[in-house]
């Protein structure tokens, strides 16, 4: 049972972070495991920002290397070619390290990169990106780029279905991840952090920064799940993760904290392809010159993201009309012969990408920046902006060796693990709730109830659980599913019930689920 706020107040702590998304976590698993007294808070629930609304993808950083609208970009402009190179081997040493450290949550997938005649790129540029990633990044997980043989175009998933065939000239294949799942890796290494002694608090919201002598941090929290509950803790450093909501944390101390963030949306929209293409992935452009993709996602496939700015609220993001309609029109004009339509479309989902704001990129600057404010009056607060899910694991050890430089651990150095939560869990032979997609069964959402900081049933199985990103989401298990946490969680027939009907909701208005 989750204590209540008052118990933390007046508590020291080493570091503060606050944002529990996956780069939180991954700073409270490296500094717990460094020795450090740690506090990581969410307003929210873990990882319920922008780590589980991303493209959920363990990038190789191929498009780090586009150069825009020419490559005259990167010859007029060296500086912009070695942070490309830079971002681009960063992304292929994080690939190797998650891959290596976290088989269980990662999945090898193929994907294609079709090449035109008269195309934005032409085919020796894509060659040389794919020899240029593949001299930058580590040989232990290979890039395994090659070509598909002409002959074999109209017998390949996913390239069968191209559009104009005749005007191909040439098809490459990569080997890409997906993340499976980051909610549960998130979870994984918050869990982690606490083994090594961080205290962790979900639905707690920094109402307040107040610089204290000695240039340490008064941090005022606040239970944000209606329950009520304030407490003050002191941290002798505040590292802000917070994801979009960075500025709002800062603007707090009162103090003269310059904007971090630029938020652009991204949306998805997943459907089922037809089973051949289970495992393949397509990589591109869309008519706009941005990014374009369409992955698999276990027996489905994905279409995305978008490239919009946002200026919406960051706590109601969810794909619109006009999100959907583009994705499916671009779908569409990637792949004429899948005859995608809009009835075809399962469920949606978008977020919100917590980009650095400067004002010579008009859609937000992508390179992850550390950004120490001791020059804008906010001593030992360090923000982090940009920081994508595939080079998450590298901001913990960059997080250590910053707090190292201002403080000497406080407590004994320990191993951090990166193995995941087993499912199901060891012994258990119950069938699972979602038979063929997901392996979680009734006694493994117990488990989460009894020690994983679940206040809801979204919670639950949208992230403790992979049952709320299965075709249906849980739909037809939810009240199940409720049942089985009740007594652990102390609920009622009516909070049943209230949870229940509050998990369709968050899937209608969040997911824009299809009902069929």
């Amino acid at each position: 049972m989750k204590l209540p706020l008052s118990a933390l107040d007046g508590r020291q702590f080493d570091v503060v972070v606050v944002g529990g998304g996956v780069n939180g976590a991954s700073a409270a698993q490296h500094l717990s495991a460094a020795g450090y007294d740690v506090l990581v808070v969410d307003k929210g629930d873990f990882a319920s920002g922008a780590s589980s609304r991303s493209s959920r993808v363990l990038h190789c950083g191929l498009r780090y290397l586009a150069p825009g609208n020419s490559m005259w970009e990167f010859v007029t402009s060296p500086k912009k070619l070695r942070v490309a190179c830079s971002m681009a081997r960063q992304a292929m040493i994080d690939r190797r390290d998650f891959v290596q450290s976290s088989p269980e949550r990662s999945r090898r997938t193929t994907f294609f990169y079709p090449m035109y005649h008269g195309g934005t790129y032409a085919p020796w540029q894509v060659k040389m990106a794919f020899r240029l990633l593949a001299w930058l990044g580590p040989a232990e997980v290979p890039l395994g780029s090659g070509q598909v043989p002409p002959s074999e175009f109209a017998s390949t998933p996913l390239v069968k279905y191209l559009r104009e065939p005749e005007r191909l000239s040439g098809v490459m294949s990569f080997h890409e991840y997906v993340f499976d799942w980051p909610e549960r890796i998130t979870i994984d290494e918050i869990l982690d952090a606490e083994r090594m002694g961080a205290t962790a608090r979900n639905y707690t919201r920094v109402t307040h920064l107040a610089q204290e002598q000695g240039n340490s941090w008064a941090v005022a929290l606040a239970d944000a799940n209606g329950k009520g509950g304030t407490a003050v803790v002191r941290g002798k450093i505040v590292l802000n993760m917070a994801g979009v909501w960075i500025d709002r944390v800062n603007q707090s101390a009162g103090a003269g904290a310059k904007r971090k963030i630029f938020g652009t949306k991204g949306a998805n929209i997943l459907f089922r392809l037809p089973p051949e293409n289970a495992g393949f992935g397509l990589a591109g452009l869309n008519r706009e010159k941005e990014p374009m993709y369409v992955r698999p996602w276990r027996s489905l496939h994905y279409c995305g993201p978008t490239e919009t700015v946002f200026e919406g609220d960051p706590d109601d993001v969810h794909a619109t009309d006009d999100d959907i309609e583009f994705l499916l029109e671009e779908a569409n004009y990637a792949l004429p012969g899948m005859k995608l339509t809009r009835d075809k479309i399962i469920y949606t989902w978008a977020g919100v990408r917590p980009l650095t704001y400067d004002p010579a990129f008009p859609k937000g600057k992508r390179s992850r920046d550390v950004h120490d404010q001791g020059a804008e009056g906010m001593p030992n607060v360090i923000s982090v902006t940009a920081g994508p899910i595939m080079t998450h694991r590298s901001v913990g050890p960059e997080m250590t060796a910053m707090v190292r430089q201002r403080l000497a651990p406080s407590r004994t150095p320990q191993v951090p693990s990166f193995k995941g939560r087993e499912f199901p869990a060891p012994g258990v032979n119950a069938e699972p709730l979602v038979p063929g997609e997901s392996a979680v069964t009734a006694a493994d959402l117990a488990v989460s109830a009894r020690g994983e900081h679940v206040e809801t049933l979204v919670d639950l199985l949208c992230r403790r659980a992979d049952i709320g990103w299965t075709s249906k989401m849980g739909m037809g298990v939810a009240r199940q599913a409720a049942d089985a946490v009740a007594a652990i969680l102390g609920w009622d027939d009516a909070r049943v019930a209230q949870e229940v009907d509050a998990y369709q909701r968050y899937l209608d208005h969040t997911h824009r689920v299809r009902r069929a």
